[in-house]
């Protein structure tokens, strides 16, 4: 029987979840079964659609390809971000009545490891954008035995008078006291 890694908050931005650790800590494990999930509710009132097209346009053009995606929005509509947008791999679209963005987040992870058996579910946010190398990244620190993977963010403020964002704060391992190895 899988373990499953029990999830008692709403996981920190950027951060990595997967089904069974064992079965994913492979040397070289390229093949692993990976989706992305977007949750969402009131997307277009709640967020700028440049903000919205970044994350998606960042998550659409990783370096590692090899995902399909899980939508679900939780509010009254039945907007999907994807409309937008041609991906070649599976879409999942669902449109559900939660209260919360966690109740959200867990329909979609136990969605993606319980029916459809993905390995690894990359959490996104979609105010936040990504480097293009991210998942890659983060599969690279499972094939290294780390069991969870988060990266680190960098603070970024908009102009609203030349209609941009720039880079306010950039995070890094000694800002948090934890040194990398």
């Amino acid at each position: 029987q899988d373990k499953y890694t029990e999830i008692k908050y709403t996981p920190p931005k950027n951060d990595l979840v997967i089904k069974n650790s064992k079965n994913t800590r492979k040397k070289n494990n390229k093949n692993c079964k990976c989706a992305v999930i977007f949750f969402h509710k009131n997307l277009k009132k709640l967020y700028k659609a440049r903000w919205i097209k970044k994350c998606v346009e960042t998550v659409l053009q990783q370096s590692y390809q090899d995902f399909d995606i899980l939508e679900v929005n939780y509010g009254n509509d039945s907007y999907s971000i994807m409309e937008d947008y041609e991906f070649g791999n599976k879409h999942y679209f669902y449109q559900k009545n939660y209260s919360t963005h966690t109740e959200a987040m867990v329909f979609l992870l136990n969605l993606g490891f319980c029916k459809f058996n993905y390995d690894v579910i990359f959490n996104t946010n979609l105010d936040d954008y990504y480097t293009l190398d991210r998942f890659e990244k983060q599969i690279e620190c499972l094939n290294d035995g780390f069991v969870l993977c988060s990266s680190l963010m960098n603070y970024i403020t908009e102009d609203e008078e030349k209609d941009e964002d720039y880079e306010t704060m950039k995070w890094t391992s000694e800002t948090y006291s934890m040194p990398c190895e």
